[in-house]
């Protein structure tokens, strides 16, 4: 709790600032009390016509799960960037540029350059 001899010694703004974050509490707190009091009156309506709230509130059916495709990720691609000065060297496009991709275009080659044909 804070005493009256620190709230003196705070400034305007100080106090200002506190008095939001007061306020911001109390508000979440009315919040909380209202949730509270609905969730008991649909309980109790759902159970006056023989339900339970989880019953209502389930989607009808087993719960769909959405599961999501990786895309491209993992899948092996073709090398579109090959180095002129040392054809061995390839990459896909994919991910970080590699250093031989990052020293050529240093050297003004371009993207393009690097492209195999």
């Amino acid at each position: 709790m804070i005493k009256q001899s620190e709230l003196n010694a705070m400034t305007r703004t100080q106090l200002e600032a506190l008095l939001k974050k007061v306020q911001k509490t109390l508000d979440g707190r009315s919040d909380g009390v209202r949730k509270t009091k609905a969730i008991v009156q649909l309980t109790k309506l759902a159970k006056k016509h023989g339900f339970s709230l989880d019953e209502l509130m389930d989607s009808g059916g087993k719960k769909r799960v959405v599961k999501r495709g990786r895309g491209l990720a993992g899948r092996k691609v073709p090398p579109k960037y090959q180095d002129p000065d040392s054809p061995s060297l390839k990459w896909s496009g994919r991910g970080r540029n590699p250093k031989w991709v990052d020293a050529a275009l240093a050297r003004g080659l371009t993207m393009e350059d690097l492209k195999i044909r």
